[in-house]
């Protein structure tokens, strides 16, 4: 695949077999096969987990053109903006910015939808932008976010990451851990080629520790998963040959695979798996969503939603609304599904039932919302417009579920084992009642050392990376406490938890399910 980034010179690079191609920002240019009106190039671009593409800076105008002109010169491709409200917005309703390359005297037809013109078109107007009606039919280029972190490559649905700095295998593989993974396990051929190419991108002929070793037992090699080496690898001439007990493997200066002493400090590579949705559940902006074909009450819904890990979901923008409508069409063209919105609290004020008010973008049907006999909850209507309901109707609904963090010894990312409990040390100033309800909105709470083994670990935890200064922990009674560091000793002194004006970092922690 060429990765292409240029500006000046974009359109002298060699055009990509698989119509593909990468931008230095992360995102991924990819044109499916075939015409479509608008509307069905948003469902196929969505399918994969994108949207269709829009340049947001010239670079990426550039990219666009030579990738649709790779595929055909003679063809219109759609642009990912749509008209609503009078403002061109994208397929997730985020307004167009200050770039934009609509042709002289363009938009001009009052049209709802755009297109990027012919690329074998004469004169100023080859390749710029220009509006269309949404349900003309043509190609398309879809655009994908990349889903890894910063520094990560994906492949196979799976982040990779080579580091550019030397540790000992097990100093590589915790360090693995810490970014939420393990060190990369190169299973089969596409894999291993494809980390080849990361680490000469590191260092041309450095030497990069992976996931394999045989510590466990001499000559039965294990992936750090757990399951054996079987069918692929790579092993250089002569290797494995355990010299000088060598138990764990890298890549040597080219691409193949030896054995080394685990002791020894050497690059390394490490892999991340994505979060992935529950079965039936398609995934939007990193949030999972299912439309139920089963009629239920909005309460009944919504405990529904909740037994599957979630809500109701929430169209809080155009993208997401329109990601929505999709699913239902897909189980009913014309069903009515409740979503997450009411105004069940105080008539007329509109909530998410995530608490938050509605805002912004709406998507109401003539005349809507009309209470028409204490209708108080929210559904859409047979098409894509929102209608309020009678909440003791049985309709069909979308529930949405969010992705789990990633998870290191059952821990999310960042907090560490301790006494079977979750900890992280946070040091951003706040008083208790603030850090408090911190903790409570991410499904956690202030650490109580209710037990001498987490005590313990709190204590030699601050006095190890607490640098001197005060937490706040979650003690039951009638005052709050700190854990303050003295003469190298930790203890913990009674304040007076309204005392707002005492502004201290706090400790938060969060109990796994099998703790008392």
């Amino acid at each position: 695949m060429e990765v292409l980034g240029l500006r000046n010179l974009v359109f002298e690079a060699p055009c990509p077999q698989d119509n593909r191609i990468v931008l230095s920002s992360g995102k991924t240019y990819t044109v499916p096969e075939g015409n479509s009106t608008y509307g069905g190039a948003q469902e196929e671009c969505r399918r994969q987990g994108g949207i269709v593409a829009i340049p947001r800076n010239e670079e990426e105008q550039q990219n666009l053109a030579f990738l649709k002109n790779c595929v055909s010169r003679d063809a219109q491709f759609w642009l990912g903006i749509r008209k609503t409200a009078g403002d061109w917005r994208d397929d997730r309703g985020t307004a167009l910015g200050s770039f934009t390359s609509w042709a002289s005297g363009e938009p001009n037809d009052g049209l709802n939808c755009a297109h990027i013109v012919y690329g074998n078109k004469v004169g100023e107007r080859r390749d710029k932008w220009a509006d269309a009606n949404c349900l003309l039919v043509f190609r398309y280029v879809c655009e994908i976010q990349d889903a890894c972190r910063n520094g990560y490559k994906i492949h196979n649905n799976i982040c990779y990451k080579a580091f550019n700095m030397e540790m000992t295998f097990l100093d590589a593989s915790s360090t693995c851990r810490t970014e939420g993974g393990t060190l990369a396990m190169p299973k089969d051929a596409g894999t291993d080629d494809f980390l080849v190419s990361l680490k000469k991108d590191v260092a041309e002929r450095g030497r990069f520790w992976f996931g394999l070793a045989d510590r466990r037992q001499e000559g039965v090699w294990e992936w750090v998963d757990g399951t054996p080496l079987e069918g692929y690898s790579a092993w250089g001439p002569g290797e494995p040959n355990n010299n000088n007990d060598e138990d764990c493997v890298l890549y040597y200066d080219g691409k193949t695979w030896n054995d080394e002493k685990c002791s020894s400090a050497k690059k390394f590579i490490c892999e991340l798996k994505l979060p992935a949705c529950h079965n039936g559940y398609q995934i939007h902006n990193n949030i999972c969503y299912k439309a139920f074909n089963m009629q239920m009450t909005f309460l009944d819904a919504s405990w529904t939603c909740r037994t599957e890990g979630g809500t109701l979901a929430m169209p809080k923008d155009a993208g997401t609304d329109d990601f929505l409508i999709s699913l239902k069409k897909d189980v009913a063209e014309r069903g009515r599904f409740w979503f997450g919105l009411a105004d069940r609290r105080q008539e007329g004020v509109w909530e998410w039932v995530d608490g938050t008010p509605l805002e912004g973008y709406s998507a109401w049907g003539p005349g809507e919302p009309n209470n028409d006999k204490d209708e108080d909850c929210v559904l859409y209507y047979d098409g894509k417009t929102w209608n309020d309901d009678k909440c003791s109707s049985a309709k069909k609904f979308i529930c949405e579920v969010k992705l789990p963090a990633p998870m290191i010894d059952n821990c999310q990312v960042g907090y560490k084992l301790l006494a079977r409990t979750c900890i992280r040390l946070y040091f951003r100033e706040v008083g208790h009642k603030d850090a408090r309800k911190i903790c409570e909105r991410e499904g956690a709470r202030l650490a109580m050392p209710k037990t001498e083994e987490l005590d313990q670990a709190l204590r030699n935890l601050v006095q190890k990376e607490g640098h001197n200064v005060e937490f706040w922990i979650g003690l039951r009674n009638k005052g709050s406490f700190l854990l303050r560091m003295e003469s190298r000793r930790a203890r913990w002194p009674q304040m007076d938890s309204s005392d707002e004006s005492v502004r201290k970092v706090w400790l938060r922690s969060h109990w796994l399910s099998h703790v008392g």
